[in-house]
């Protein structure tokens, strides 16, 4: 939340800074020494073993239960103390510093000073050591990466726990105050896995012990808009609460089911300040709203979308009408595209969710629209804009349009077509190639066949790839055989029907290699033809 300045007066920085602490308490440690991996240490004589749970911290001897019985190392098992399900970790496969046991945390420790949050958030590592003297295992936390937050009502503050290198070594750490506040944890790549800036809440009761943060709603909105629980890794929560010292209308807002609007202020830093009043007292202020409108609002039980989308689309409307009109289109955003249509029509709003319905009327009246802008259509005619017809309207406007695109497509393509029929038209016994004419031709083919080549078909028009059809000469009009060429003149592949080459004991290109290979062999010698346009060729005919 960084356009949420600190205010703080500076003289008052020491003297808050000095209520902040530097290591977690006995009770907070244990809270972060439950979000590690619990591990049951043991090391093996004969029939029992010597155990240490780090879960319960409880060690003693307890019986193997026989060799193939008790957990082995690497597995989960049950605490023989506790029951926790825990990693069981002979001590004898590991080093001393036992380092590959590590692990870290992020977490903000939540304390209460009056009306006052005092937040301090750490990174913490956890680090296992085996005594080699006296037997035993032993852990460290170490803390590092601090930031502090001190949040009153009307107050935010931030510092940062930082360093300086001077004179061929790091100073001591301390506390530099920031101009905004941050959230403690931000996203960042970590060795191989990425950090997604999530944290565990600790001391979560403070909020409920004073009358300042009792009401805050923090939970219900992780629940509600964010699916986080307190009792989970979270993000956000320290900048909502930051906004709740600045806006205590943040109550009012998760209260009257305006979440939407929460967490944009929050993650985004947008207050929304046309729609919403942030330094309104009651509800009918805050949505900007008379009593009787507000009321209507919450009887109907509209969101913040639909809020904004009222605010903008159709203020002339009341509030539970349009979350009527909303609710039948399909929610805000289709009543604005429902008031674009309309406005192109030019009727009422009203009127025009009348005629479309249904979410799937408006969107096939918008699009039917677009179509009819595109074709030149006189949309001031009221038979124009609001056909009886829509859907048949709207797919005649449709095949209208792609017949013009083909046409388009077409004349830019009549160029490379005469290239085509120049270099590939051949015809021998009985079989003839043929260049495809247009794209729609291509399609046609590929429906008729029931093989892909219609995919290809913008690939061919661009010069991209070659789509030539194999024919009879005495049926040339009907679909047979497609053939993909590669720039090089080589066949890249060729099917007939449902692509016969996959399901026919001979493949097309080996039963019909006779004309392919005269065909290809004419090509690649330059196409020549005589006087009449016909293929010269060396090689005598052959019979079909």
């Amino acid at each position: 939340m960084r356009y949420l300045k600190c205010n703080l007066l500076p003289e008052r920085h020491e003297e808050i800074l000095r209520k902040f602490w530097d290591y977690p308490t006995q009770e907070e440690e244990d809270a972060v020494h439950d979000l590690f991996t619990p591990h049951v240490f043991f090391e093996t004589y004969g029939k029992r073993r010597e155990v240490w749970a780090t879960c319960c911290r409880q060690h003693g001897i307890i019986g193997k239960h026989g060799p193939k019985h008790g957990p082995k190392h690497g597995s989960e098992g049950s605490c023989p103390f506790c029951g926790q399900t825990a990693v069981w970790s002979a001590i004898g496969k590991y080093s001393e510093r036992m380092t590959s046991l590590r692990e870290e945390t992020h977490v903000a420790f939540l304390r209460r000073d009056g009306d006052a949050l005092l937040i301090e958030a750490m990174q913490i590592e956890i680090s296992y050591t085996k005594d080699l003297i006296y037997g035993g295992i032993y852990y460290d936390m170490n803390c590092w990466g601090q930031k502090a937050y001190y949040l009153a009502p009307g107050t935010v503050q931030m510092w940062e726990q930082t360093r300086e290198w001077s004179c061929g070594e790091w100073t001591l750490p301390y506390w530099k105050a920031k101009a905004t506040v941050s959230e403690p944890f931000q996203p960042n790549m970590m060795g191989w896995a990425c950090y997604q800036g999530d944290y565990t809440v600790i001391g979560t009761d403070a909020l409920s012990e004073t009358k300042a943060w009792r009401y805050c709603q923090i939970e219900d909105w992780m629940c509600y808009e964010l699916a986080e629980r307190w009792d989970e890794p979270v993000k956000w929560a320290v900048t909502y609460l930051a906004a709740y010292a600045m806006w205590p209308q943040i109550e009012m807002a998760v209260k009257l089911g305006l979440g939407d609007a929460v967490t944009q202020l929050v993650v985004s830093g947008v207050k929304n300040a046309r729609i919403l009043n942030w330094s309104a007292r009651t509800p009918a202020d805050f949505m900007r709203m008379s009593k009787q409108e507000a009321r209507a609002w919450l009887q109907s039980g509209g969101d913040f979308e639909t809020l904004r989308s009222w605010r903008e689309t159709a203020p002339e409307l009341t509030p539970d009408v349009y979350i009527h009109l909303c609710r039948q289109l399909g929610g805000g955003r289709m009543a604005e595209a429902c008031k674009e249509c309309a406005e192109t029509a030019g009727v009422k709003l009203e009127k025009a969710a009348r005629y479309a319905g249904s979410k799937t009327g408006v969107q096939l009246w918008a699009d039917y629209l677009r179509m009819a802008r595109e074709l030149g259509y006189d949309l001031k005619e009221a038979t124009v804009a609001m056909p009886k017809d829509l859907r048949e309207r709207h797919d005649a406007a449709a095949e209208l349009l792609e017949i013009r695109k083909d046409q388009a497509a077409t004349a830019a393509y009549a160029k490379r077509y005469k290239t085509l029929c120049r270099k590939y038209e051949f015809a021998m016994s009985g079989l003839r190639i043929v260049v495809p004419k247009s794209g729609s031709e291509i399609v046609r083919e590929g429906k008729t066949l029931h093989h892909c080549v219609g995919g290809y078909a913008a690939r061919h028009m661009n010069g991209k790839t070659t789509i030539l059809f194999l024919r009879h000469e005495k049926r040339p009009e009907r679909p047979w055989m497609t053939i993909e060429l590669t720039g090089k003149d080589t066949i890249r592949q060729i099917h007939g029907y449902k692509n016969e080459g996959y399901t026919h004991a001979q493949d097309p290109e080996e039963r019909y290699a006779w004309f392919l290979d005269a065909w290809l062999g004419w090509v690649r010698a330059g196409s020549r033809r005589n006087k009449q346009k016909q293929p010269i060729l060396e090689a005598k005919e052959k019979t079909a």
